[in-house]
């Protein structure tokens, strides 16, 4: 048997991860190919259940993390966006 103490400090930090998580499948997140359509898988699951989302290209690139790449949006469309919608 293990006990184990948490301190109160950090109760509330814990608390709060419960509630700000995105469930997801991992067997299918472990099944896609690019890590653009996993990051894409996240991100509709985040939104599972409500009628969608929009999303500005701005905060797109934000969530993919690319921010300074790809600044024009055909080559974003191309080299990221299609290779997750693939």
């Amino acid at each position: 048997i293990a006990e184990i103490q948490v301190s109160s400090v950090l109760m509330p930090f814990l608390v709060e991860l419960s509630g700000t998580f995105t469930p997801y499948s991992l067997n299918v997140a472990m099944s896609l190919k690019s890590k653009w359509s996993q990051r894409m898988y996240e991100l509709c699951q985040k939104w599972h259940g409500t009628d969608g989302f929009r999303i500005s290209v701005e905060d797109l690139r934000k969530s993919f993390a690319l921010e300074d790449k790809y600044k024009m949006y055909a080559s974003f469309n191309q080299k990221v966006l299609q290779v997750a919608k693939r």
